[in-house]
């Protein structure tokens, strides 16, 4: 088995014969690959332009909230409006 998978994947690249890749497992498989990479790079990117902006959003509006000031009033319940 093991002799297999480097005639397969090694072998045929030292040669310079890519005839494995032309075949429809290759392009498959390299089909694959390119769209794992392209979401790994996108789910990254997404997370430091949309993700990161949301935040940054947030981290203001809690900046706002801590520094206003805060009053405590008594409520009163007997008073008519």
């Amino acid at each position: 088995m093991n002799n297999k998978f480097h005639s397969l994947f090694n072998a045929d690249i030292t040669r310079g014969d890519n005839g494995w890749m032309n075949s429809i497992a290759g392009t498959a498989l390299g089909g694959i690959i390119v769209i794992m990479n392209w979401a790994t790079i996108w789910d990254t990117c997404e997370f430091f332009i949309f993700d990161g902006r949301q935040q940054m959003q947030r981290k203001k509006l809690l900046n706002k909230i801590i520094d206003s000031e805060i009053r405590v009033v008594p409520f009163r319940q007997d008073s008519k409006p």
